[in-house]
Order: C-alpha cells, then sequence, then structure tokens
C-alpha cells in the first residue's frame, strides 16, 4: 500500500471566509500516483473546518447565517486564549476532516460536491493536511 502526505497553506482574507478546495486536493491526488484509495483532508486549526458541500456564493451567506444563529457572541464562551470563542463553536459544528474516495485516480465526489474549508478566525495562515492512502 503506498501512501502520500502533502500540507496546504491556507491564507484568508476576511476574518469568516470559505474556500473551495478541491482543485489543490485534486492535484495531490494527482501526484500521489494512487489510483484507488482513501484520501483524507484535515484542518490543522480547531478554529477551522473542512467539510464537502456545493461551492457557491449564496450558499456561503447562507451558512454565515445559520452559525450566527447557532453560535452567539463571544463573550458567551470561556475561552482562555487569544482566539475567538465563536470560531471554535463553529469548527464544531462544521468539522475538522473529510474522507474522500480515489477511484480510477480521481476523487470520487457526486456532481455537486466539493472539498470545502471555512475559517471562521481568518486573516492569519492556516495550514490543512491532504493524506492519501492506496494502490
Amino acid at each position: 500500500m503506498k501512501h502520500y502526505k502533502q500540507t496546504l497553506t491556507i491564507t484568508t482574507d476576511e476574518p469568516l471566509q470559505f474556500l473551495n478546495l478541491s482543485y489543490e486536493v485534486e492535484e495531490c491526488v494527482r501526484r500521489s500516483g494512487i489510483n484507488n484509495g482513501l484520501c483524507v483532508v484535515i484542518s490543522q486549526h480547531t478554529t477551522a473546518s473542512v467539510f464537502l458541500e456545493h461551492d457557491n456564493e449564496d450558499l456561503y451567506r447562507d451558512w454565515e447565517r445559520m452559525l450566527a444563529s447557532i453560535v452567539h457572541n463571544d463573550t458567551e464562551y470561556k475561552v482562555d486564549y487569544n482566539c475567538s470563542g465563536t470560531a471554535h463553536m463553529k469548527q464544531m459544528l462544521l468539522g475538522a476532516s473529510v474522507t474522500v474516495p480515489i477511484t480510477d485516480g480521481k476523487l470520487d465526489l457526486g456532481p455537486r460536491q466539493h472539498i470545502m474549508y471555512g475559517d471562521f478566525d481568518g486573516q492569519r495562515e492556516k495550514y490543512v493536511t491532504v493524506k492519501i492512502i492506496g494502490e
């Protein structure tokens, strides 16, 4: 069984921002030379998520509204270091990682599925690890 690992560096422009990582992850799969296996994509930060969803600007606004309705103001959280309590709660809701099958050298995603990244404490450099195993 072969394995491949790559770390993606992500820098966002906004405090809350969504990005489509599918193209970067597809390039990792291509470089890996693995035709059939699994690809795990995981955020290395507790204030950023990786999840599967459709890439659409209107959805971005819907996600922001939904998250704001569930996760309230920073002052309600007891996090005791220089990070946003709301960012940690939002990451918990959307999750830190996804696992996607690889079939015939390609990510086996649905027609509208994309590997999305949500940064809830942005405007700084963060990292996403892509780990691919298979044959």
